[in-house]
């Protein structure tokens, strides 16, 4: 298995959280038992896997200093090698920093396509800039002229004639109007 073995046995325990692993078994899952042949390798990853794994029979083989992390000796190393088949149990800690781990990468995603999208916009109104002139250059159109020509169907006579028509029925309406309204306020005006 290629990529980061910490995380990915941190995420494999992370599944396993319940239920527990043993050593064996991350192992085998990452596929480092050619590299765990080193003995340098083999103390380094014995350390990290015990100090962010738990499990009650191997914690008295790793031995803690106040003042530093935690440690394996030689002979501590040897003792551990009897719990490998045994479950452990990833610790609180470890979860913590597989979760930051993922809400890292979540974050990171999220950055990149947020990224891609501001690019892509930027690159719009670029195009935008450029294009508008050009274009409005080469398809401007002329105003449409208006052409006007006679009407060749009298039919405005015809109209205007009907208006004029209208024109003195309401003339003739109003002249009959005020006069009636004369004569009231002629005979109903008071006397003095």
């Amino acid at each position: 298995m290629k990529g980061n073995i910490y995380i990915k046995a941190l995420e494999i325990g992370f599944e396993n959280q319940t239920t527990g692993i043993s050593f064996s078994k991350v192992v085998e899952e990452l596929g480092i038992e050619k590299d765990l042949e080193s003995p340098v390798f083999a103390c380094n990853f014995t350390i990290w896997f015990y100090t962010n794994f738990y499990n009650p029979d191997a914690e008295a083989s790793v031995k803690y200093n106040s003042t530093g992390p935690p440690y394996i000796t030689p002979v501590t190393l040897d003792e551990l090698k009897e719990f490998k088949t045994e479950k452990s149990f990833i610790k609180g800690e470890a979860t913590q920093k597989y979760i930051d781990y993922l809400e890292l990468k979540e974050a990171r995603e999220s950055s990149q396509i947020a990224k891609m999208f501001a690019y892509a916009s930027i690159f719009i109104a670029i195009c935008s800039i450029i294009v508008s002139p050009i274009v409005s250059n080469y398809l401007s159109e002329s105003p449409t002229p208006v052409i006007v020509t006679e009407n060749r169907d009298n039919s405005n006579d015809l109209i205007y004639q009907k208006l004029t028509e209208i024109d003195s029925t309401i003339n003739q309406v109003v002249k009959d109007f005020n006069q009636t309204k004369l004569k009231q306020l002629v005979v109903t005006a008071p006397k003095k």
